[in-house]
């Protein structure tokens, strides 16, 4: 160093002191590093939704997103569910922090009636632009207790292709307690035909 006399810059002592010096002067740097790294890291916003959703295919169920913490609130939340929304599911948001989640229907691959699961996810974002957590919550689903116990087609004879005359087919559909549940929509379906092109089914109303 200039200035300082080459005996006292080799003294055993100065020497210490000067490493002392440097070696304060990193740990100055590393604690701001320390303190700036943390302050990024804290965590603003954070939300949780249930663990668990269990129901049958095509039920709808009310869920609610709980804030755990939101230093500057919350504004909006961001929904995704892409098997659960491509198999027939859907997410309509009720409210700020609450969804209807309904069930899509249950696939029949190997008919063992096992639950289905599904990952459904929920991202929100405060009042300053700052994300969340990712909150996850399965999904599963099993089969419909609900049953057509009775399909009932009229007239019990064969028909002229008329374009006029044409069959009826009443449904009963049951629970497992065996109650009619009326106002529900069942959907039909016509194979085996020679030429289905020539079949339009209608609802009750026409």
């Amino acid at each position: 160093r200039f200035g300082v006399p080459l005996s006292q810059q080799l003294d055993t002592d100065n020497v210490d002191l000067m490493r002392n010096l440097a070696g304060n002067r990193y740990d100055f740097v590393d604690r701001n590093y320390n303190i700036v790294m943390q302050y990024r890291k804290q965590e603003l916003l954070r939300i949780a939704l249930p663990p668990t959703l269990h129901g049958e295919a095509a039920q709808t169920h009310p869920v609610t997103v709980s804030v755990l913490k939101a230093k500057y609130g919350l504004k909006s939340l961001r929904w995704s569910a892409p098997e659960l929304l491509a198999n027939g599911g859907e997410i309509r948001q009720t409210g700020l922090t609450t969804a209807d989640i309904t069930l899509p229907e249950y696939v029949f691959m190997d008919r063992n009636g096992g639950p289905q699961g599904y990952r459904v996810t929920a991202v929100g974002e405060d009042n300053e632009g700052n994300p969340s957590n990712t909150a996850e919550m399965w999904v599963n689903v099993i089969p419909s207790v609900e049953t057509v116990t009775q399909l009932t087609v009229t007239p019990n004879q064969s028909l002229v292709a008329n374009n006029r005359d044409q069959f009826t087919a009443v449904a009963l559909l049951q629970n497992d307690k065996g109650e009619v549940l009326a106002d529900k929509a069942v959907t039909f379906s016509v194979s085996g035909l020679k030429n289905p092109e020539g079949v339009t089914i209608y609802d009750a109303d026409g």
